[in-house]
């Protein structure tokens, strides 16, 4: 009778006992919301009251109801947790000194210098073609191979004519930096 009595009252507070654990990891969650702060641009200072609480892009935990977005040379941004929602980026407004880009990272001085390379290469192998095609010619005596020599010279001499016009400009454009 006893361990009837005994596995009766096991029966009974097991699933409550699993009742009330459950209950309680679900109240563990509600509490513990995270959502992903994203802004642009990233890295910025995420305060609550005056805690930095870390940089962009963070989860932020629904404990921080307002929060500040600060970065150097941008505008402060104010924001509730309610706010932040999946893919939403906060977009911080400028309003330090633009500051010029460095000729070396401005597409003209790579389009430039990709074109010197290009043409520099094509001048070498149309030049190398020509010689081939001259000894050639200096062997046979045939008047083919001394006409081919001077059609691949002069597609040599047009590169490289290029090629020193694009020197040229890279030249300029450096030197008016």
């Amino acid at each position: 009778m006893k361990s009837i009595i005994t596995n009766c009252i096991i029966l009974i507070l097991v699933p409550l006992s699993l009742s009330f654990t459950q209950g309680l990891d679900s109240l563990r969650e509600a509490e513990l919301i995270e959502k992903l702060l994203n802004s642009n641009p990233q890295d910025a200072h995420v305060y609550y009251t005056d805690s930095l609480i870390g940089y962009t892009p963070l989860f932020i935990s629904s404990r921080f109801d307002n929060l500040t977005l600060r970065k150097h040379s941008y505008e402060d941004l104010s924001i509730s947790f309610d706010e932040i929602t999946p893919g939403k980026v906060f977009s911080l407004n400028f309003v330090g000194n633009e500051t010029e880009t460095a000729f070396f990272d401005k597409d003209i001085f790579k389009i430039l210098t990709a074109g010197i390379i290009v043409l520099g290469g094509t001048t070498a192998y149309f030049k190398l073609k020509a010689d081939n095609k001259f000894e050639e010619y200096q062997n046979t005596g045939d008047n083919r191979f001394l006409q081919e020599t001077r059609r691949l010279d002069l597609i040599s001499g047009i590169t490289f004519a290029a090629l020193q016009v694009n020197f040229g400009l890279l030249l300029y454009y450096f030197l008016i930096e």
